[in-house]
């Protein structure tokens, strides 16, 4: 499924990097194989990147795959870098940058107004996770 170019090379360095090491920030599950090229929940094939590199791996994802694939992931890339507001009614085009500062607000946000994250279920959360090597702001 994938191409060997240095897309892929890039791709491969930022996934590897991703797999040994645990965030205390906002992160997102990104599957390794995409589970439109059949890939798995298999925790095998998950890893959690920050914003930033969620939509660079993305962005690489559109140059190293085969033919096959590409549509698939150019449609995921603009599921992710497009972004239509109620009172804007255009496309407004993201930088990783940009997507990575408004996924962390939307998430600080959400922490902070959503009721089904209240005070009490973080901390039964925090509870359940103590002793897990797991990132500790993974809200989904």
């Amino acid at each position: 499924m994938f191409l060997d170019n240095k897309y892929k090379k890039w791709h491969d360095s930022i996934i590897d990097r991703a797999k040994n090491r645990v965030l205390s920030c906002y992160v997102e599950k990104h599957h390794i194989i995409p589970k439109s090229c059949s890939g798995s929940n298999n925790k095998n094939n998950l890893v959690f990147l920050t914003a930033r590199e969620h939509f660079i791996i993305h962005l690489l994802l559109t140059k190293c795959v085969i033919k096959k694939y590409q549509f698939k992931m150019i449609k995921a890339l603009l599921c992710m870098s497009k972004m239509k507001t109620k009172y804007v009614k255009r496309n407004f085009n993201y930088s990783s940058k940009l997507y990575e500062i408004n996924k962390i607000k939307y998430s600080n946000y959400m922490k902070l107004n959503n009721p089904s994250f209240n005070k009490e279920t973080r901390e039964k959360i925090s509870n359940t996770k103590k002793g897990k090597k797991q990132p500790i702001s993974f809200f989904y």
